[in-house]
């Protein structure tokens, strides 16, 4: 994509305005002090934005064999940040892991191995390993392990080429949204409560790619944004019934990313 670009969320109003300039495809992550820090593809580390935009350094270094670091995420308090590294883009990369580090320095933490995108709940980190989702606690501020990891479902889409996408989303409270292994695609979005009973969906209108949560300060985890994959027609459709869930641009927008306070989203 030709740059990383914030928007004012569109319940609220406002222009996109371009954060900084990437000449590929780029993944990044808001902290909740203002911090951002972004991916590329490939051969490079993550980086690090300015507060007032006008310079990237980076905040991390690829190890020997790395071929690429993605997925970077914060940690729930936003003084460390995770993300995934691969050292081959090909679909069996048995020595992709997830790596933490704290945002004021330090080494490398390597956490999990995954070939997927791993995603921060609270106190928890969430990664698929042979389509099984599987949650390990955490403890963020020295950056360990506790325990085992727990299996929460079976069976998640996920793959393992290139970037090592994952179709799961989850929020803070606990709310978790997934996509199972027997589509290509999330047809339909479906959000159970504890005992296990359907407490909504949205049709399947259009062919959603990837789900992203997103929630205000005081109401956590009742609201997401899927990426979806449209013609023009169905896009037209979408746009008319949940108008306030999608960016239309000529190229291709994918796994927005919210700020702290939900106000804005970058695409």
């Amino acid at each position: 994509m030709g740059g990383w670009k914030t928007e004012e969320n569109k319940t609220i109003g406002g222009t996109p305005e371009t954060i900084v300039e990437v000449p590929d495809i780029a993944q990044g992550a808001w902290g909740a002090d203002g911090t951002i820090l972004f991916a590329r593809t490939v051969n490079s580390p993550i980086f690090r934005v300015s507060r007032d935009g006008a310079s990237t350094t980076p905040a991390t270094a690829l190890l020997p064999g790395q071929v690429s670091q993605f997925w970077v995420q914060f940690s729930p308090d936003g003084n460390q940040f995770i993300y995934l590294a691969r050292t081959s883009l090909t679909a069996d990369d048995p020595n992709a892991k997830v790596y933490a580090q704290q945002l004021n320095g330090g080494a490398p933490v390597e956490l999990v191995t995954t070939q997927h995108r791993p995603v921060v709940a609270a106190e928890h980190l969430l990664f698929i390993q042979q389509q099984n989702l599987f949650a390990q606690r955490m403890e963020w501020k020295s950056l360990r392990t506790t325990g085992d990891p727990l299996l929460v479902v079976r069976n998640v889409a996920a793959s393992a080429a290139y970037l090592g996408s994952s179709e799961f989303a989850a929020s803070q409270n606990g709310v978790l949204i997934y996509g199972t292994a027997e589509r290509s695609s999330i047809d339909t979005l479906r959000w159970y409560s504890r005992d296990g009973s359907t407490v909504g969906s949205v049709e399947p209108t259009v062919d959603y790619a990837a789900v992203h949560s997103f929630a205000r300060r005081q109401t956590f985890g009742t609201q997401f944004v899927p990426t979806v994959r449209y013609g023009q027609s169905v896009a037209d459709r979408y746009r008319d019934k949940y108008n306030d869930s999608l960016v239309v641009d000529p190229h291709a927008q994918s796994d927005p990313v919210w700020s702290p306070d939900s106000r804005y989203r970058c695409f």
